[in-house]
């Protein structure tokens, strides 16, 4: 069954107002395109020699009854093909409007402003979440921006939702209501993969739209819409036009603007495949999703069951899943974590899982759900291919502690990887292969000039821990070079979920140990064992040596503090000595309920009612001479 043959049924159980949106819709279009009609002199009621208005300028009962079929069934076919969304294996279709979620706009300048890799590292590591996308740079809503200009470029990497975003635009400009979409413009979305052969001509197939639906005198209506400005075209997937036609699509485009340049126009592309400054245009980017998009696009998706959409939402925010909201900051793989969830009420119980099905959402789905064509460029370069290439440089790289590298680091990597993987092929050209790589899959992505990195942190973590597992590298040196920081973290948990953990955990344990034999640890464990030894209260000892440890150092931080500022100062601080102090040991115990609420939430170190414990164990203890 086709998403069209799906429309009554989806129209009528998912969103109740589209019908009357669809009717409302019709009934604008049929007025503007008669008295437009009746404006230019062109007669189409055929030759029955009755006119499309009357005295009073309004349409008559005729026209109004033809162009309003007309027009309903323009606004249907629109949104049967463009309204809705049907991806990763959804069994049904839902309606774009349902799910849809305020799309933020950035200028890509913003993204290019880098002028090396220390630059870009440091506003990673700067940034307060792990995402790659700088927080500094300002967003705008779509629809203000395609508001505002007539001329725009919407770029984006996979599944950012350029497509919906443009689909989006042309459902508001059909509604004629001015409440997102304010231009009055007629819309026609086209599908650039499709001038695959044959000549590229774009009025042709804007014509083929309104003769569709049985617009009498279609094709003088075009030429006068085009010339009088009347339609929004939107060029959907400069990308995904085969290779050896892109010049000539782009110069199609570029030519067919200058010539109809009182209409409005928006073309999507992703960022990888876009080499051309596009005259008139303005160029944006589409951000990453931030908490809010995310928590209105799940709320907006579990609308018929809003309970197990907080479910998912809480477990996002938790800190179990903390990698895989990264991933749900595009629209892409936030569908793919709630078809997961929607589908058992859980997120899987090992984690590779999850990572595992987004790459290959990425590798092979993704292009397949839009029949893109892929274009072999060597035979036998495969999906596992590229994910043996891909996991060794996510390997290479993160053992180095960087996220960011120059092109011809990875080129010169592909080229001695590939003879290995195909020992037939004479001669491998590496840019090509990552170009393949970035513009067919997103998983590589341009920062800066010259200048790589993942699409996501998740992904590149997930294959670090794929290429140990699939090298079967020894664990211990690992362990013993990466334990102690905090960005390998996710990979060794991801690596436990890809081998027995057996030898993963012991190498850890001895490592642990190895640590902790230190003159000045011991001294510090003594006597947080001695502190601890006679407090009352139903706690296990685990989780009050960790409270203490966490106090302990949250006053070492505060004293640190006082005694930076008071050299750091060129006048006399004994009078502001004590309140600085005052607000340093405030600074302290927030610091250290902070820590113990972690503890509470995990529930592993208090039990019967653990949070009440908890608390009540930090108000009696948080001044005692014990602490």
């Amino acid at each position: 069954m086709t998403g069209m043959e799906l429309i009554p049924e989806l129209i009528g159980k998912i969103d109740p107002t589209m019908m009357e949106m669809m009717e409302a819709a019709a009934k604008g279009l049929a007025t503007t395109i008669g008295i437009f009609a009746a404006k230019n002199g062109i007669k189409l009621l055929g030759g029955t020699g009755e006119q499309v208005v009357d005295s009073a300028g309004k349409l008559t009962q005729a026209a109004q009854d033809l162009l309003f079929r007309i027009s309903k069934k323009y606004v249907e076919s629109y949104t049967e093909r463009h309204g809705i969304l049907k991806v990763l294996g959804m069994q049904k279709p839902v309606s774009l409007d349902s799910v849809y979620t305020t799309v933020q706009l950035l200028n890509p300048e913003a993204l290019r402003t880098f002028a090396s890799i220390e630059d870009l590292e440091s506003v990673f590591r700067d940034n307060k979440v792990r995402g790659f996308q700088s927080q500094e740079c300002p967003k705008q809503p779509g629809i203000e921006v395609a508001n505002r200009e007539q001329y725009l470029m919407v770029l984006g990497a996979s599944g950012m939702g350029k497509t919906t975003f443009l689909r989006k635009v042309g459902l508001e400009a059909l509604k004629r209501n001015k409440v997102d979409y304010q231009p009055k413009c007629i819309p026609v979305l086209l599908e650039l993969k499709t001038f695959r052969t044959g000549k590229i001509d774009f009025k042709k197939a804007i014509a083929a739209e309104f003769a569709n639906c049985g617009l009498p005198e279609y094709q003088q209506l075009t030429n006068k819409f085009l010339e009088q400005g009347k339609l929004l075209i939107l060029f959907d997937g400069l990308d995904e036009v085969p290779t050896e036609r892109m010049n000539e699509m782009v110069t199609a485009i570029q030519n067919f603007v200058d010539g109809h340049k009182n209409n409005r126009f928006i073309t999507s592309c992703r960022i990888a495949a876009y080499r051309h400054n596009f005259r008139r245009f303005t160029d944006v980017a589409i951000a990453d999703f931030d908490d809010q998009q995310i928590e209105n696009f799940i709320t907006n998706w579990f609308i018929s069951n809003p309970e197990r959409g907080q479910e998912c939402l809480a477990r996002l925010n938790s800190g179990d899943y903390q990698a895989a909201k990264e991933l749900t900051q595009t629209p892409l793989l936030l569908t793919l974590v709630c078809i997961l969830y929607q589908r058992s009420g859980q997120f899987p119980t090992n984690r590779s899982t999850l990572y595992e099905r987004a790459l290959r959402v990425l590798l092979e789905e993704w292009n397949g759900a839009k029949e893109i064509p892929i274009e072999q460029l060597y035979k036998g370069l495969d999906t596992k291919r590229k994910e043996l290439i891909l996991s060794q440089i996510a390997y290479d790289i993160f053992s180095e502690d960087q996220l960011f590298f120059p092109k011809r680091t990875i080129v010169k990597q592909i080229e001695q990887l590939l003879p290995e993987l195909l020992p037939d092929e004479k001669f491998v050209d590496g840019d090509n292969v990552l170009r393949d790589i970035e513009v067919q899959h997103g998983l590589l992505v341009e920062r800066a000039e010259g200048i790589y990195s993942f699409s996501h942190l998740t992904i590149q973590e997930f294959l670090t821990a794929q290429h140990i597992d699939h090298e079967n590298l020894p664990i211990e040196p690992i362990v013993d070079q990466h334990l102690c920081n905090k960005r390998w973290r996710e990979v060794f948990l991801l690596l436990a979920g890809l081998r027995k953990a057996d030898n993963l955990l012991l190498a850890m344990e001895q490592k642990i140990h190895s640590l902790m034999n230190t003159p000045k640890l011991q001294e510090l464990l003594t006597w947080v064992e001695k502190v601890t030894d006679k407090t009352q209260g139903e706690f296990h000892a685990v989780g009050k040596r960790a409270f203490v440890i966490t106090n302990a150092r949250s006053f070492a931080l505060s004293r640190a503090f006082v005694r930076a500022n008071a050299q750091a100062s060129d006048y006399d601080l004994s009078e502001n000595l004590f309140r600085i102090y005052d607000q340093a040991y405030k600074f302290a115990k927030i610091y250290a309920y902070s820590y113990i609420s972690i503890y509470v939430n995990v529930q592993t170190f208090f039990f019967n009612n653990p949070q009440a414990q908890a608390y009540t164990y930090v108000f009696n203890h948080i001044n005692s001479n014990a602490l």
